[in-house]
Parts: structure tokens; sequence; C-alpha cells
């Protein structure tokens, strides 16, 4: 019921956020609408939590690990996205090139190429649910070629790599 009650609420934010953005221009103002939009829909969320407790641990964690973020990145990626629009310097279109060029190379700092890193595939386990390491792609030899270990490059449809050699 929480899971329905919060795809629903979201819906709504989303909606409300694309009205606002339609109707304003200026940034600070559309920060600012969006902040209390989000406020409002953690508040609602917060007493339907109160009417309605969780039923066990599973929906609990549920909720704080895939729902709550949900709305919470709206919070952060306006907060961002203000930080970005009113740090664009004043000159010409190089300069301004060169200020995404630097935002944009932050924020691959923490975004790599590589949609899911390496070490990560040793805690997403096999299909079975069961961690597994696969040598031939965390930098051991394999054992058919002998070649040092290479990335995978092969990905599901949620963009993330799966070894050729073991079906991850």
């Amino acid at each position: 019921m929480l899971r329905k009650f919060s795809e629903k609420l979201l819906a709504q934010l989303v909606n409300e956020i694309a009205v606002l953005k339609g109707a304003e221009t200026d940034a600070f103002k559309i920060l600012s609408g969006v902040l209390k939009l989000v406020r409002a829909v953690m508040k609602t969320l917060k007493e339907e939590l109160k009417k309605h407790p969780f039923k066990d641990e599973a929906e609990q964690i549920y909720f704080f690990k895939h729902l709550k973020p949900l709305f919470e990145c709206s919070r952060i990626y306006e907060l961002e996205l203000y930080n970005i629009l009113t740090s664009i310097p004043a000159g010409d279109a190089e300069t301004i090139r060169n200020f995404y060029k630097e935002e944009l190379q932050a924020v691959q700092r923490f975004f790599p190429p590589d949609p899911l890193p390496l070490w990560l595939l040793s805690f997403t386990g096999d299909r079975s649910g069961q961690p597994v390491v696969c040598t031939g792609c965390f930098g051991g030899k394999r054992p058919e070629t002998g070649i040092a270990g290479t990335r995978p490059r092969v990905f599901d449809s949620r963009g993330l790599p799966l070894c050729q050699d073991h079906g991850l």
C-alpha cells in the first residue's frame, strides 16, 4: 500500500515540477518552488507513515533504499542545476564552453564511462544471487587464454556490464 501511495505521490510531484518549470523562467523562483514542493511531499509521506507504519523490516528497507531517494533526488537535482546556472561566467561562447567542460569533468568523476565498476561485480553475484568473482574480469589471468583480465563489454538491458565468460 505504501509503495502505491509513494508512486502516486511521486507522479504528482513530477507533474507539479513540470507545471512550475513551464510557468516560471527565473532559476531562483524555480528552485524555491521545487524545494517547497518536495518539502510538502515529504511531509505528506511522513504523515502517511505515521498513519500506516511499515508492515515488516523488508518494507522499511525497500522504502528507505528505493522510494525515498526518488523524492530526494528531485531536491538535489534542482539545487545542483541552480548552482550551475548561477555560476555561468559572463563572457564569450568559448568561456562558457570551457565552464561547461569543467562541470562535465566534475560530474564524470562520480560517473565514469564504465557504468558499473568492476569491483562491484563481485557483490552482484550470478543469477542465483550468490556472489561471484571472475578472475577474467578482475585482473587475474583467464585460464583458457592466459591473458590478463579484461573488462566486460557486453551490457544487459539496464546498461550493466555482463561477463561473457560467466553470463553475469
